[in-house]
């Protein structure tokens, strides 16, 4: 395979990766302001009693929060599985680290750019993990591992970078499956709504 066209491969999925992550992030949002609305909805007929069919509908929208937490561990591990069995290593350099706001919105934490040669080409890509202080400092060395029919698809190689999303992503999505639809089914068994508006 050349050269060129291993990098259009690149580019493609480049491109496939980032139009999921559109998608997702648009359906999120939809999710997000339907849920406003049931719930809005919710607080003002819970003095009518709770409704099968509102508790089922509810359940299932919440359920496809689930279903795209599900789909990201799927994506990111088989990421890590294709690296780790059709991949080849070598050494990357710190190149520059990335400023981002933590999850709280807080300044400031750091993702580590790598830079690295395959074939006499260049690639980089940024970390998907990002800490407070730096996990790396820049001119640093070390071994990521690629895609042999993608070179521009790496990461550092080591369980924390290529496992570490992917299984924090399955526990979480266990977690809240089996706590969501446990404490639903417990509540639509009790007569009660699954939200219940507060009594003050």
């Amino acid at each position: 395979m050349d050269e060129d066209k291993i990098e259009k491969m690149a580019r493609e999925q480049e491109e496939r990766i980032n139009k999921v992550l559109e998608y997702s992030e648009r359906m999120a949002a939809k999710h997000e302001e339907r849920a406003n609305k049931i719930l809005e909805k919710a607080e003002r007929d819970s003095q009518r009693g709770p409704s099968m069919l509102g508790n089922l509908l509810l359940l299932a929208l919440f359920n496809l929060i689930v279903v795209a937490m599900a789909a990201g561990t799927l994506f990111f591990g088989w990421r890590g599985y294709t690296l780790t069995t059709n991949g080849d290593t070598t050494m990357a350099r710190v190149v520059a680290l990335s400023e981002s706001t933590d999850g709280d919105g807080d300044c400031c934490v750091y993702s580590p750019v790598f830079e690295y040669t395959v074939n006499g080409r260049r690639h980089t890509f940024e970390s998907l993990n990002a800490s407070n202080p730096p996990a790396y400092r820049v001119g640093q060395e070390v071994e990521v591992i690629y895609n042999v029919d993608n070179p521009s698809d790496a990461a550092v190689n080591s369980f924390f970078e290529l496992w570490m999303v992917a299984a924090t992503l399955c526990g979480a999505t266990l977690i809240l499956f089996v706590v969501l639809n446990g404490v639903a089914i417990y509540k639509m068994r009790s007569g009660r709504p699954l939200l219940e508006a507060d009594s003050d």
